[in-house]
């Protein structure tokens, strides 16, 4: 647990501990994988993913980004230059 250093277990759609910390399995209709959770709680953000899926339902690429109070945000990738 970033909080508390505990043990956290998901129960339905969160991840909680004993000391009050909780979050959520998914964003944009993204569920975490293990690692992708692991990372959030250990490094404050994952690595991109592919797979989030916008209101209009398009996929789009972002990285889970993780706060202090464990809400998850998107931080969206740099725009690549194109080559001309």
């Amino acid at each position: 647990c970033p909080k508390c250093s505990g043990q956290i277990v998901k129960e339905g759609w969160k991840y909680k501990c004993k000391c009050g910390f909780k979050t959520d399995i998914g964003i944009a209709k993204h569920t975490f994988t293990e690692k992708e959770m692991k990372d959030l709680l250990t490094k404050g953000q994952t690595g991109e993913i592919k797979s989030f899926v916008s209101k209009k339902g398009t996929k789009f690429p972002a990285y889970a980004v993780m706060d202090c109070n464990g809400e998850i945000k998107l931080k969206f990738p740099e725009k690549r230059q194109q080559k001309k």
